[in-house]
């Protein structure tokens, strides 16, 4: 999906296989990249830059606005998640 927020496009992402999301290695990786973590909750988490945010959920699907296009938008996905994060049992959903 592809949309605009304020004049940004928005994409959202969500994984045909089983993701479960380590929270303290995205949380960690946003900081490194220059992300605020602005909402860690039960459901998920949200998380900006001055140009980006990014919302991701428990299931592993995420929303991100400002991406300049989907190549962008699945790079920055994948590069946030880390590897170590990504637990997958390869089930289609």
């Amino acid at each position: 999906m592809c949309g605009r927020n304020r004049g940004k496009r928005t994409f959202s992402v969500t994984p045909t296989y089983h993701v479960a999301l380590n929270v303290d290695d995205i949380t960690s990786i946003a900081k490194d990249r220059g992300f605020i973590v602005e909402n860690l909750g039960d459901l998920g988490i949200s998380m900006r830059t001055n140009d980006i945010s990014v919302s991701f959920m428990k299931s592993g699907s995420a929303v991100l606005v400002g991406p300049k296009d989907e190549q962008e938008a699945t790079s920055l996905y994948k590069d946030l998640l880390g590897v170590k994060s990504i637990i997958t049992e390869h089930k289609n959903i």
